[in-house]
């Protein structure tokens, strides 16, 4: 496959290519490299972050969250006021 298919290929994928594995899928054919494509993404592995200090911003009323969060001067306030989520 050409460089630029390959390239195309992996971004439509939503996967990034490096120029070492274009080096080895450039003389396969379109059929291997899509196959080795759908092999890999089995490979994926979940991300999981921490948003439990944001947890507060399940509160349904905004002015509620930031009455609450002015009383308390807490760090997470002014985390949100520093980000501008909270006006």
């Amino acid at each position: 496959m050409k460089q630029s298919h390959l390239h195309h290929l992996y971004w439509r994928a939503g996967f990034g290519i490096g120029a070492h594995k274009i080096a080895q899928l450039e003389d396969k054919s379109k059929k291997e490299v899509v196959s080795a494509l759908f092999k890999e993404s089995k490979r994926h592995k979940d991300i999981s972050i921490d948003l439990s200090e944001f947890s507060m911003l399940r509160d349904k009323n905004m002015n509620n969250l930031k009455k609450t969060l002015e009383k308390k001067k807490s760090k997470n306030y002014r985390k949100l006021v520093e980000t501008k989520f909270v006006i």
